[in-house]
């Protein structure tokens, strides 16, 4: 059975933040990042570490710890930051072979969202019933000099915004059929403000026990 745990809320002018997260997802390869700069903007990180096998000497706090001091430093700028952020990990944690990471700096004041996109992370933009993929963004490589793509969303009132990692899209049901990103759209543009407690619902009615279990991270930004 799955439970998406609502571990974190913030009430932030006209908007909410709620970080969510399947049972065990933290002591597995997901994780997350969130600072408040005190000038209206918030700097928002997740990541996912697509490595079923780390090495005993990896510790998932330590490249976690150096991402959210590096947030502190350049959070504000969102390019510099994942520039940065390619740098350290092909520096300090070469044994990384996968990772994706999206970062975002929202501005509460102006309800825009600026963010950087890299790997298998799932921007969903949510308005007027229908749920749109904002697929920008490449495969994270720390070993390149790729040139990251920033995007900039101007949220409306009423909008909602979810980024989730890719282990929800391949929840398997009985026919070991993955649910997929058309699914999943179509259920979170029903009824978006119940989106999380839609999607858990969803998620165990399809999913069988016979199968592995997945386990995610997700995000979600509501405008009043």
């Amino acid at each position: 059975m799955y439970k998406i745990n609502n571990l974190k809320k913030y009430n932030l002018l006209e908007i909410d933040l709620t970080i969510a997260l399947t049972a065990e997802t933290e002591i597995k390869e997901n994780f997350y990042e969130i600072i408040n700069f005190k000038d209206q903007q918030i700097g928002l990180l997740l990541g996912d570490l697509h490595q079923k096998k780390i090495p005993e000497e990896f510790r998932l706090p330590l490249i976690q710890g150096a991402l959210k001091t590096l947030m502190k430093i350049n959070g504000h700028y969102p390019l510099k930051f994942m520039e940065q952020a390619r740098n350290i990990i092909q520096n300090d944690f070469h044994y990384i072979e996968n990772i994706s990471l999206f970062y975002s700096k929202l501005d509460l004041h102006k309800k825009e969202l600026t963010f950087i996109n890299s790997g298998l992370i799932y921007p969903i933009l949510i308005r007027n019933n229908q749920a749109r993929y904002l697929r920008f963004g490449e495969k994270f490589n720390s070993e390149s000099d790729q040139k990251f793509r920033q995007v900039i969303v101007k949220l409306r009132e009423n909008d909602s915004f979810l980024i989730f990692t890719d282990g929800l899209l391949t929840v398997k049901n009985k026919n070991k059929m993955n649910l997929g990103l058309n699914n999943t759209l179509k259920i979170l543009a029903d009824e978006p403000q119940n989106l999380i407690n839609n999607l858990e619902n969803f998620l165990n009615n399809f999913y069988d026990e016979a199968n592995e279990k997945n386990f995610f991270s997700l995000a979600l930004i509501n405008v009043k």
